[in-house]
């Protein structure tokens, strides 16, 4: 039976397994065994809808075989925050979400009645890459986001604990997970 779904890419064409690699970064689709490297190839779809982490989940549901092939394992508590962005927010435990390449559509009411504001802007990972990030933010946590957007647009290339505990505190993590995070990225 053959294994077909669906990948997300705005404003990108996708052109090849490697040029999939490269835009999500995963290195581990260069060493594969010739066999599966064909079969994946065949059976990539483009279409809207898919952020990056489902589409690690898409790629790691058909092909179980790929996931944790050269990806670290994060510590348990790091990104408690995702896909319960809207709830935090509405509760008032988190000011402001970040997003990369879709605007979450359960934000769009909000983002229309004026309960959260919206920061869009173009993020450059290197040369060839560059995609559209969300901040939404309530209006009363402006300059914070502002401050955010300001980072991720003038961050510079490779880990930096200082800036990364700054983007962890500004999303409203708590230490303990901001410093699981640098912990972890810097072994």
């Amino acid at each position: 039976m053959d294994k077909n779904f669906a990948i997300e890419m705005k404003q990108h064409a996708l052109k090849s397994i490697e040029h999939l690699s490269a835009i999500l970064h995963l290195p581990q689709f260069d060493t594969l065994p010739p066999e599966l490297h064909a079969q994946l190839k065949r059976n990539i779809g483009v279409l809207i809808g898919e952020t990056q982490m489902t589409i690690l989940e898409e790629i790691y549901r058909f092909y179980p075989e790929l996931d944790n092939l050269n990806q670290p394992t994060l510590p348990n508590g790091i990104a408690p925050h995702e896909g319960k962005e809207l709830a935090l927010m509405l509760a008032g435990k988190k000011q402001a979400a970040l997003f990369s390449e879709c605007l979450p559509a359960d934000f769009l009411p909000y983002l229309e009645n004026g309960t959260f504001g919206l920061h869009t802007f173009f993020h450059t990972m290197n040369a060839d890459f560059v995609f559209p990030s969300f901040i939404i933010f309530k209006p009363e946590y402006k300059t914070q986001a502002d401050e955010l957007m300001s980072i991720l647009q003038n961050q510079s290339a490779g880990f930096h604990a200082e800036t990364e505990r700054r983007i962890g505190q500004l999303l409203a993590y708590e230490d303990w997970q901001i410093e699981a995070w640098i912990q972890h990225w810097q072994k």
